[in-house]
């Protein structure tokens, strides 16, 4: 059985970002799919007190176990992340299959307004950020 510690381990390293989508990501996938219970629970209560180079690479490994806890960790991500690490939150999020779990999500309208507010009026703001968050609210605007 893997540990969380494993996987924090492994999202520590220093590698550079491309090593990390090149070689390690597929690994951290497999790692956070086998995760226990316990140690995946430990693992979303930690993520707040992680640089944001650990988040970054955090919130591209996420949805490789889709559930409400991830969807809801990501939201978290897009809420208080920076540009470049809430954008890939808010790509993962989008790339969730089960879109009821999305429309479970307390606050997902109020998060993507604000990501929209924070990032848009600045120069940071891409067309696929502004994609993203059109499906996003698609989705939320259907359950409402």
């Amino acid at each position: 059985m893997h540990t969380a510690a494993e996987l924090i381990e492994l999202i520590e390293q220093t590698n550079s970002f491309d090593y990390w989508y090149d070689n390690q990501i597929i690994v951290a996938c497999e790692l956070l799919q086998k995760l226990a219970q316990e140690e995946f629970d430990f693992l979303l209560t930690s993520w707040q007190r992680r640089s944001d180079d650990w988040n970054l690479r955090f919130a591209s490994i996420l949805n490789c176990r889709e559930c409400f806890e991830t969807a809801e960790t990501l939201a978290g991500i897009i809420h208080i992340g920076s540009y470049r690490t809430a954008s890939i939150a808010l790509v993962e999020l989008a790339g969730f299959e089960n879109i009821e779990i999305l429309r479970k999500i307390k606050n997902l309208s109020h998060i993507l307004d604000s990501f929209e507010i924070k990032f848009f009026d600045r120069i940071n703001g891409s067309s696929i950020d502004r994609e993203v968050l059109e499906k996003l609210r698609s989705i939320i605007f259907l359950r409402e």
